[in-house]
């Protein structure tokens, strides 16, 4: 017996062995005409709070009485609860198979009408219509190759960054305890941001190899940080004097997410965005991303 339970153990430390030692590679499969869907979620978890001044923009408007001001400010607010509530589908289909096209849409959970119910800033009778063509809007347009590389350079950071979080995988074969970049930059400051200090860590690992049910599943986490402590020149818009702000911006990525390397797609993608600043604003929130095939 002693002998079997030795034997037992000693294959199961050579398989555990060869798994780490095993180099995979991970690739997106889409078929011609077989086009991979996604629900795509990407939404607030927590009271997300925002502090911006906007009673002062709102003054300098002809009609800036107190009930006015109140109306915008409701109005602002009812708009942005919608858009906090939206479900997305991303298809990822391929024509020629070298490119893999990447398409999100919008698909509200919430009845549009309740923005504008009982609300006198509708002197174009075409708002409401303009705000109901934000259904099954195109949000990300973008393409990958089967690679994981990105092919779209041509888009936005901000539209970058998604592709990249969903979708951007390693050129090259890895292992076990393998890191790599993400092609993300999540802070985007200009000129009138002057920097004081700064920390940046940009990892994705594989960290276990593992077959389940004859599929080979690899599971993959992301740790992901920015931060800038800095300055900021502000300008009044209407006093035309400037003066400068301290701020503090940081954002984080975790994520854990299982990849089937024989099926070329995610099995499993669940991910935390936090997101922290003061100082030119003040915004505290956490957004979930996350996958869930069709």
């Amino acid at each position: 017996m002693k002998y079997l339970l030795l034997a037992l153990c000693v294959g199961h430390s050579l398989h555990t062995l060869s798994q780490e030692d095993k180099a995979i590679d991970l690739s997106w499969k889409v078929a011609k005409g077989e086009p991979l869907v996604y629900t795509t979620i990407m939404s607030e978890i927590d009271s997300a709070s925002t502090d911006m001044e906007l009673e002062s923009l709102f003054k300098a408007f002809p009609d800036s009485s107190d009930t006015a001001l109140q109306e915008k400010k409701e109005f602002i607010n009812r708009y942005t609860q919608v858009y906090k509530n939206l479900d997305y589908i991303t298809t990822l289909s391929t024509e020629k198979g070298d490119v893999i096209d990447i398409v999100m849409t919008s698909v509200p959970t919430v009845d549009l009408k309740h923005v504008v119910d009982d609300s006198t800033l509708l002197a174009d009778p075409g708002f409401l219509q303009a705000l109901e063509a934000r259904n099954n809007e195109v949000v990300l347009r973008g393409s990958v190759y089967p690679s994981g590389e990105i092919h779209s350079f041509w888009v936005r950071s901000n539209q970058k960054n998604l592709i990249a979080l969903f979708f951007q995988l390693p050129t090259e074969p890895v292992k076990i305890g393998d890191k790599w970049p993400l092609t993300t930059h999540l802070i985007n400051n200009d000129h009138n941001f002057q920097c004081d200090s700064a920390y940046y860590k940009n990892e994705v690992s594989l960290v276990d190899i593992n077959t389940v049910e004859g599929v080979t599943i690899a599971t993959i986490t992301y740790d992901i940080v920015e931060y800038v402590q800095g300055r900021v020149k502000t300008i009044s818009v209407f006093q035309g004097d400037f003066e400068e702000v301290l701020t503090k911006m940081s954002f984080s990525y975790q994520a854990t997410a299982e990849f089937s390397i024989d099926q070329g797609r995610w099995i499993t993608y669940d991910g935390i965005l936090s997101l922290t600043s003061s100082g030119a604003l003040t915004v505290s929130k956490k957004t979930r991303y996350a996958l869930l095939e069709k």
